[in-house]
This record gives structure tokens, C-alpha cells and sequence, in this order.
């Protein structure tokens, strides 16, 4: 199989940087996470859709990136 690069820090041994985990693991874990980002989205767009309005979603993401950066 082909290593993809965002995972390969995670299969490589620890001697080389990595966590050790083998690759079968790795490939579940990043596969996981990619399929949760995309969740995510259609999960925060309903909400903002139905819920919170285009106005306070702006207003609220704004405010987390603008904490984000002071910390």
C-alpha cells in the first residue's frame, strides 16, 4: 500500500521520528479523522442553517480565531 504523507509520522518506527504503530492502525486512525472532518462540516452547517443564523456563526468563529491567536 502506498503511505500517504499526513500518516506516515504515525507507522514509522520511533527510532525514525514516528509513533510505531503499524500501518493497518495508522491507516484506521487517519481514516477516522478525515471521515469525522467532513461529518463535521455537514453537522455545523445544518446547525448554522437551522439554529444560530449566518450573522452569529460569523460572529462566533470570528471570535474563536481571534482567541485562537491571543493564546
Amino acid at each position: 500500500m502506498k503511505a500517504i504523507w499526513y500518516y506516515i509520522y504515525i507507522y514509522k518506527a520511533v527510532s525514525d521520528g514516528g509513533l510505531g504503530i503499524s500501518k493497518q492502525h495508522a491507516l484506521y486512525i487517519m481514516s477516522l479523522f478525515s471521515s469525522s472532518v467532513y461529518m463535521a462540516l455537514i453537522l455545523g452547517g445544518w446547525i448554522v442553517d437551522r439554529i444560530i443564523g449566518k450573522y452569529y456563526s460569523v460572529l462566533l468563529g470570528g471570535s474563536v480565531i481571534a482567541v485562537g491567536h491571543i493564546i
